[in-house]
């Protein structure tokens, strides 16, 4: 009877009636060795069976947090403690490189394995590599916890769209869209209504505003509101050119009509009308 294959990975099955099965069992083996969801980053022992505190980590590829593949080059000897039982991983932190430690940490790595040793030789591995990832949405609670050196970028081109909340992704807004019409356009803000911005008592810093009819300026009832804190800041009303605070002059006004009244009265005239609020 002749050999015949399996569907995905062309695994040999050799006939019932053949003989000379070493040759295709063995070409399974190396086949199966050779899948990288089976042997890659796999952590076995050194010498079969263990003749030293050594183990072996296979060559690899792996995808890290922002998509880009970074392949392991292997290890064809890793050194462990004595008398100790340590976990192997990849570290996020450190370009990933191969590290030994008495536990997995919280920040960015990939398990390998958990490597028992004795006196002079390793007892147990462990294989703790993690073959699958969960899809669908993320579940309540589950956090994603982020670096603090470097930080992480949501998008990495200004070009690249993004939504939240159900909004239709959108590019990077421009530094002249409208701030309510920029978060709206991502999600942050559903539309309709009239969005109130409350500083809370933070300084405001504008290049114009426009109060819609009806608008009022409401200020404070106990230490008031100040309109221009220097008398060199210029105001104007009314499409005036704003001036600084007009000079009124020192005189005081006497009982009856003379120069220096008329003179203090032509003072008040001036500074309403540069002031713009007469014409």
């Amino acid at each position: 009877m002749s050999i015949t294959y399996t569907a995905n990975t062309k695994l040999g099955k050799p006939g019932l009636g053949d003989t000379g099965w070493a040759t295709p069992l063995n070409a399974n083996c190396d086949a199966i060795d050779a899948l990288a969801p089976v042997g890659g980053l796999a952590v076995t022992l050194t010498e079969l069976p263990s003749a030293s505190l050594n183990v072996a980590v296979a060559a690899g590829t792996i995808i890290a947090q922002d998509g880009t593949t970074i392949s392991y080059a292997g290890t064809a000897s890793q050194a462990i403690t004595l008398s100790s039982t340590k976990v192997l991983y990849l570290d996020g932190t450190a370009s990933w490189a191969l590290t030994v430690a008495a536990s997995y940490p919280t920040t960015p790595h990939v398990k390998l394995a958990t490597v028992v040793a004795g006196a002079t030789t390793i007892t147990s591995v462990t294989d703790n590599r993690q073959s699958f990832n969960v899809a669908g949405t993320i579940a309540d609670g589950v956090n994603l916890a982020v670096g603090t050196s470097t930080g992480t970028k949501i998008g990495t081109a200004t070009t690249q769209k993004l939504g939240f909340f159900n909004a239709t992704p959108v590019v990077q807004q421009t530094s002249t869209t409208d701030l309510r019409t920029a978060l709206i356009n991502l999600g942050f803000v559903a539309t309709g209504g009239a969005s109130p911005l409350n500083l809370n008592g933070g300084a405001l810093t504008v290049g114009s505003e426009t109060i819609a009819d009806g608008g009022n300026v409401v200020v404070g009832s106990t230490t008031g509101t100040k309109i221009g804190t220097a008398t060199s800041q210029k105001i104007g009303f009314f499409n005036a050119t704003p001036v600084v605070q007009q000079t009124m002059g020192s005189a005081t006004a006497g009982a009856s009509y003379t120069a220096t009244e008329q003179a203090m009265l032509q003072a008040v005239y001036n500074a309403v009308r540069a002031l713009g609020l007469g014409s």
